[in-house]
């Protein structure tokens, strides 16, 4: 299922409450042979949620050119919590390595791992989470991801939060996750559900590294075909066109031949960039096309 995404509405924020715990220096009255055992490291996520009444669509319209996401039933983010001494590892040495975190019904569902353990005087902690959830990353540090090959789009938008340098506190954690791609929303008058859209002239697969959510490129063009927003049964979906892609950042050359349109008579359209466009983070940009004026 396309998930929905809206402009400027709310930042899709996770708070982590780290709760203190003890070591043996910190236990008043206790004796210098006494052993205290290290206490679990616990935490609850405080979740952002859309105005039900700001969403009518899974399409929004961008009034500053950013765009924010909400968070849907069955939702699955990534957390890995990590020792600030021993650092990131990718071989299951952190404290939390790769914990699935799912929301459900309105609350975030986990269980953190038995290791998980931590005492106040060991120094600080990192908190990395991403979206969504990839099973790879427990045992490596980035994935290669291939848009043309996904049967799904649950890779069509990543984000990202960090937090470093963490005193083992009662005060909440905030993880606020960014875009690590851009968007490009194209809208398509003139047309009908036979036609086929696809996008050309752009280094479409990428590597992502959680340690420190850089994502790059293969630098290799390819071309994919561009999944519709609007879906049977919605009210607009005879009326609006509108297909959406998130590409890592880079820069499209003006001259660009950036879509092709395909109708079921085998009749093509083709649209070149007029100018360079430099797709960012976060960004949305916008195209408006009519291939039939009526």
């Amino acid at each position: 299922m396309l998930r929905r995404i809206i402009y400027a509405l709310i930042p899709a924020v996770i708070s982590l409450f780290l709760f203190a715990s003890c070591s043996k220096d910190d236990m008043p009255g206790t004796e210098p042979e006494q052993t205290i055992s290290p206490q679990k490291i616990r935490f609850n996520m405080a979740y952002a949620t859309p105005d039900n009444g700001a969403i009518g669509t899974r399409v929004a319209v961008s009034t500053d050119g950013h765009y924010t996401n909400t968070w849907q039933e069955g939702d699955v983010v990534g957390v890995m919590i990590i020792d600030d001494k021993r650092g990131y590892s990718n071989i299951n040495r952190n404290l939390a390595q790769n914990m699935p975190m799912t929301y459900k019904g309105g609350r975030w569902e986990y269980e953190l791992p038995d290791t998980c353990t931590y005492y106040p005087k060991d120094g600080t902690l990192s908190f990395i989470a991403y979206f969504p959830y990839m099973v790879e990353l427990f045992n490596f540090s980035y994935i290669d991801i291939s848009l043309t090959s996904l049967e799904d789009s649950k890779y069509m938008h990543l984000l990202y939060a960090k937090t470093t340098g963490v005193p083992n506190t009662s005060e909440p954690v905030t993880l606020e996750f960014s875009p690590l791609q851009a968007c490009i929303e194209l809208s398509v008058k003139g047309v009908n559900d036979q036609i086929i859209a696809e996008l050309h002239g752009c280094d479409i697969d990428f590597r992502f590294y959680v340690e420190t959510g850089e994502v790059k490129g293969n630098d290799r063009i390819k071309s994919m075909k561009l999944p519709r927003l609007e879906q049977p049964g919605d009210a607009d979906y005879a009326t609006r066109y509108t297909y959406r892609a998130f590409l890592y950042p880079q820069t499209i050359a003006a001259g660009t031949e950036l879509f092709l349109f395909k109708d079921a008579g085998g009749k093509q359209w083709t649209y070149r960039t007029t100018e360079e466009i430099k797709l960012e983070a976060g960004q949305v940009k916008p195209f408006e096309i009519t291939l039939k004026p009526k």
